[in-house]
């Protein structure tokens, strides 16, 4: 049941989408896990990481294409066919991206690859959003920071414009 499930062509797409995604996101898992790492460089990676996942978004034909080649590598290695699921032309339940007219490569792309992409981005977005970019300005206050980079007051100038709370009634 373990040799069916990992030879299905789904299976292959999501190791290889996750390898892609696992490439980019490395370098910024490894940066925020150093000790004594610097929030506003973490920052910048971020802001880096982020564009590359909207770049790998408009452009994901182009770098949908190496992934599915090595899918058709391994599955070849594997003596396994690639190919889509069966799909209905008409469901009322969910939306079939791509339905049964798409090739094998745009099926998968529109149903793993582009899903993934968004996923990753909206959890970068949640974790690492605006409030986030605010607060590392304010760390251009640190004296050891002041000494060796220098104030870097466009961020500190954000930092302390913070939008107006609304007041509570008492």
């Amino acid at each position: 049941m373990f040799l069916h499930t990992i030879s299905m062509t789904e299976f292959l797409v999501g190791v290889f989408v996750a390898e892609k995604l696992a490439g980019i996101l490395r370098p910024l898992a490894l940066a925020l896990q150093e000790k004594g790492a610097d929030l506003v460089k973490a920052l910048d990676l971020i802001n880096a990481v982020r564009t590359a996942l909207h770049q790998l978004r408009s452009e994901s034909e182009e770098e949908f294409a190496p992934v599915m080649t090595g899918v058709k590598a391994a599955a070849e290695e594997m003596g396994v066919e690639v190919a889509k699921p069966r799909l209905v032309d008409r469901s009322s339940y969910r939306a079939n991206a791509g339905g049964s007219e798409a090739s094998i490569d745009g099926y998968y792309r529109l149903n793993a690859f582009i899903p993934a992409l968004d996923h990753v981005l909206q959890d970068v977005d949640l974790r690492f959003g605006k409030h986030m970019q605010l607060v590392a300005g304010l760390s251009t206050l640190v004296p050891k920071r002041i000494a060796t980079v220098g104030a870097d007051w466009k961020r500190l100038h954000s930092a302390a414009i913070l939008p107006a709370l609304p007041r509570t009634h008492r």
